[in-house]
């Protein structure tokens, strides 16, 4: 069937229609582009800072928090710090001291994820925590303020029927606030016991069981992905 319309329409269609068809060809070849290109610097920069902030939600809890870390400075078995439970996330306001809490909330706090462990002795337990945070400059800036307000805030955990079941707020005797990446790691720690308490001096000596369970969580958070993916437990 012919076509009834004009010459110059018709002609119009013709041109309208090789256009659309080579508009959408380049369409489909920069999207072919996008797709297989090599991400820009700062591409890459930003899809690493996401991964980093984001990398504790994919961490098992039992990954982020093992159930044995050794302390010993020689590397000997007997010094390991066990856990005693593992917490269920709370919000800043509830995991810290409103003091804390207050300081953070600006800095996009808003999830600590804590657990528990007792020393090699069973006498010495320490809380520790992460906060993930909006950047790494607000950690920064928020360890600096922190160590000036006189500790990290962070509240003591317990678990009923456990060895740790004594320990509260009022028994916190030392405190220590680091950064991993985007991240506050704290720790609290006090006595099993009713032992008095320890002056500033010597209580610095104590509780480095919770140090070396820091030091853990920081290795996790500051990882390179490949590295991470091979540990067990991280679904990459």
């Amino acid at each position: 069937m012919s076509d009834p319309s004009p010459p110059g329409r018709r002609l119009l269609r013709a041109v309208s229609i090789t256009l659309g068809v080579s508009l959408l060809a380049a369409g489909i070849a920069a999207l072919a582009y996008d797709l297989t290109r090599a991400p820009t610097p700062a591409e890459s920069k930003r899809a690493t800072e996401r991964e980093l902030h984001d990398r504790w939600r994919r961490l098992d809890a039992g990954v982020l928090f093992p159930a044995e870390v050794n302390y010993g400075a020689d590397g000997s078995d007997a010094r390991v710090a066990r856990r005693v439970g593992i917490a269920e996330p709370a919000t800043c306001r509830d995991a810290l001291d409103p003091k804390a809490a207050d300081l953070l909330a600006p800095f996009g706090c808003e999830t600590v994820l804590r657990a528990t462990y007792v020393d090699a002795s069973g006498t010495e337990v320490v809380t520790v925590g992460v906060a993930p945070l909006r950047d790494l400059d607000a950690a920064r800036q928020l360890v600096l303020e922190l160590s000036a307000a006189g500790g990290s805030g962070l509240r003591a955990v317990s678990f009923p029927g456990t060895v740790a079941a004594s320990f509260t707020d009022a028994r916190r005797q030392a405190s220590a606030v680091s950064v991993a990446g985007r991240h506050l790691l704290f720790q609290t720690g006090g006595w099993l016991d009713d032992r008095p308490a320890l002056d500033g001096t010597a209580v610095i000596t104590r509780f480095d069981h919770g140090a070396a369970v820091r030091d853990g969580i920081n290795d996790l958070l500051v990882w390179s992905a490949d590295d991470v993916c091979k540990a067990e437990g991280f679904k990459c």
